[in-house]
Parts: structure tokens; sequence; C-alpha cells
């Protein structure tokens, strides 16, 4: 990381982009065990911007700070782009162990459904609207498939509160 701060371009506003750039993959490898996943990340960084600051494919560097311009289009998608890595790394730091969890149906099924009630009430009690009611049209389609997962499943169920009585589904 920090041989990329003796370049010319690496002025006092490049540090924490190079800072955080290192952290991530830094982190990456920490939970991967393994580099190879962020040698992939540096050469998509690397590309990403050697086609934005150098080659001009992403158009001439006319950018202005925020205080200039408010919040326009240009920072909602640097912004995006963001949040998007951000979550892309996080997930790749999850253990294999809390992902398994996170994808069990006993436990997609119920927030599914408390998922879906928020939606019906906002659409009852904020706005009903053409957009809102597709999306509860995909939800209740997700919900069919956890549904039919949750079903496969067969797990065990304890009934009742200090029993030890289990019963199949």
């Amino acid at each position: 990381m920090a041989v990329h701060l003796t370049k010319d371009w690496a002025t006092i506003g490049m540090v924490p982009i190079v800072f955080g750039a290192g952290v991530l993959l830094g982190l990456l490898a920490w939970t991967s065990g393994s580099l190879i996943f962020c040698m992939i990340g540096h050469v998509v960084m690397d590309i990403g911007l050697f086609a934005y600051w150098w080659t001009g494919i992403a158009g001439d560097f006319t950018a202005r700070p925020i205080s200039e311009t408010g919040v326009d289009q240009p920072f909602v998608i640097a912004c995006a782009a963001f949040a998007i890595s951000l979550l892309i790394v996080l997930f790749a730091m999850m253990p294999d162990e809390e992902i398994r969890v996170r994808k069990d149906p006993a436990l997609r099924l119920p927030r599914q459904i408390e998922h879906i009630g928020r939606l019906v009430d906002h659409i009852l009690t904020v706005k009903d609207s053409p957009q809102l009611r597709r999306s509860l049209a995909a939800h209740f389609d997700r919900l069919d498939a956890y549904r039919g997962a949750f079903l496969k499943a067969g797990r065990v169920v304890k009934r009742g509160a200090g029993e030890d009585e289990e019963d199949e589904i």
C-alpha cells in the first residue's frame, strides 16, 4: 500500500482512497485466507482507474467539488458504486457458516413473511403505487420459493416452551 504513495498522483486527497483500498484488499485476504481474490480485486481497480483517469473512456476529467455542484448524477453514481463495492467486500468477508445460517429456510421464511407484512402496511397506510404492487408480487414469489425450501427441509421443530417433545414437519 505504501508503495503507491511514492507516485506523482499521490496527493493528500488520494491518501484516504489508497489507504481504504489497501484495507479492503487486506481484509479480503485475511478473511479468505488467499491472495487470489485480492489480486483479482487489484486488477479490477486498476482497470477501472486506468479507464477512468488516463484513457478518457469515461470522458474528460472535469469534476468539480460537491460544494460547487451539490448532489449531482456523478456523485450519486460514485456513491452507488462505493456502496455496491462495500457490500461485495463485506459479503466476501462473511464466514461460510454465517452465510449458510442466513440461507437457512427456517430463518428466511419468517423474515420474508414479516417483510411482506411491512410492505402491505406501507401500501395501505402510506402510498399505493404500481411499483409497490409489483414489488409485493415479487416478494410473494420469493415467499413461495422459501416456503417450498422450508417444507423440503423437514426440520425437527420443538413445540412448547421448555418441552422436549419434537415433531417432524
